[in-house]
């Protein structure tokens, strides 16, 4: 690795970590610059804004995420285990990112309200991936016909409406003090309910 590269990468490093502790809308330049000990008109040799640092950290988190979510989509386990194992797979990214840095509730909140404004790409192909497994639940003969759009939409808001729910009432400050466990078993229950609904 070039030492270009290398610079890239410790102000990533600095970026995540701060971004994790202070929120987006907090952390500054200015912070980034001094965590990796460089003045902030440096910065701008390796990334054009905060925003910048920002946009990075996320492709490569969601990255990461997405190519695990098509390894369960392409596995060869069942339909119903498919959608619990994609539906929790999320939980259990937060909780391997909030154990490695300090992500406060409140930060994680306001990272997630600014990817989903900035990327809503994501979204949508968290959603092809639910309908995608729903879709082959159909053609064998496993789920009724039913709207997969929707089912996949409203899926994915049950979910985070069941992990913030659990966030917001928790009264913790750091998002890895959650009992994760507790929130990937109330999904699984709730989907169950779904997906006998659907069943054949």
């Amino acid at each position: 690795m070039d030492k270009f590269q290398e610079k890239r990468n410790q102000i990533k490093e600095a970026g995540i970590k701060l971004f994790a502790t202070y929120g987006f809308k907090k952390t500054t330049l200015e912070d980034i610059a001094g965590e990796v000990g460089i003045k902030k008109n440096s910065l701008y040799y390796y990334f054009e804004s905060k925003d910048a640092i920002f946009d990075e950290l996320i492709k490569d988190s969601t990255k990461i995420y997405f190519e695990e979510q098509y390894q369960i989509l392409n596995s060869n386990i069942s339909v119903q285990n498919k959608l619990f194992n994609c539906a929790t797979h999320l939980i259990r990214h937060t909780k391997a990112v909030s154990c490695k840095y300090s992500l406060t509730i409140k930060s994680f909140g306001e990272i997630n309200r600014v990817i989903a404004e900035l990327h809503p790409e994501f979204k949508l192909r968290q959603k092809q991936i639910f309908k995608a497994i729903l879709n082959e639940g159909i053609n064998k003969k496993i789920f009724r016909k039913h709207n997969t759009n929707i089912f996949a939409e409203d899926l994915m808001l049950i979910i985070q409406s069941i992990a913030f729910r659990l966030y917001d009432v928790s009264g913790v400050l750091l998002l890895k003090e959650i009992d994760f466990t507790f929130i990937e078993g109330t999904i699984k229950r709730v989907i169950t309910y779904l997906i006998n609904s659907i069943k054949m």
